[in-house]
């Protein structure tokens, strides 16, 4: 009888583990799909506007070059980020944004690759 009772722990162990790494997997899909379409949208509705490069910072294990930018829309302050090498404090860039929701912007270079 223990040796049932051993089996059937391990069987919920495995059926917890099993829906715990289907639910990461789920909202892992979600959030890339999301940020795509976050994307999309920016860049087939978005009003395109100057900004300027005001941090460049290497960011985790692989060095990645971390870009702040700013923007004025309606006399408001904006920020936003990209990864890239080229840019320096500094510089002008062209950004996109969704005039609804100004907070909602990428790099113009950016969209043009991924879209």
């Amino acid at each position: 009888m223990k040796h049932k009772k051993k089996n059937e722990s391990y069987n919920y162990k495995n059926k917890i583990s099993l829906i715990v790494l289907l639910f990461v997997i789920t909202w892992f899909a979600y959030t890339v799909i999301k940020k795509g379409n976050i994307n999309k949208q920016v860049y087939q509705n978005g009003e395109i506007t100057n900004a300027i490069v005001i941090d460049k910072k290497k960011v985790g294990g692989k060095g990645k070059i971390k870009c702040t930018y700013s923007f004025l829309y309606k006399n408001v302050k904006y920020e936003g980020w990209v990864y890239n090498d080229n840019y320096k404090v500094g510089d002008t860039i062209k950004v996109k944004f969704l005039k609804d929701n100004p907070k909602v912007n990428n790099d113009y270079k950016f969209l043009q690759r991924v879209n």
